[in-house]
């Protein structure tokens, strides 16, 4: 199971394209999750991955207002690029 710092790596608290494009994580409108999952399919590999994705949303839920939360799609992939665990793309509208 994962502890917090692989997510905390992707969801820094203040991620460098807000500095940059000046956007605060208000204007998210959608992310996109991918995380790493065993290749072969097992009882113990999926309660790893179950166990992984409710330390990924306790985080998540940190960044955003309850009453805001973005439109999500997880997925499962079976490699990231440089051996990633998981990678998270954000969508935001410019104000």
């Amino acid at each position: 199971m994962w502890d917090d710092a692989p997510v905390r790596l992707v969801l820094p608290k203040r991620p460098p394209f807000i500095s940059f494009c000046n956007v605060h994580l208000g204007l998210v409108q959608k992310a996109r999750e991918s995380f790493v999952r065993a290749t072969q399919e097992s009882p113990a590999s999926a309660r790893r991955v179950t166990a992984d994705y409710a330390v990924f949303n306790r985080l998540y839920a940190e960044y955003f207002e309850p009453d805001r939360l973005p439109a999500r799609t997880t997925v499962g992939v079976t490699l990231l690029a440089r051996c990633g665990i998981v990678e998270v793309d954000l969508t935001a509208r410019l104000s």
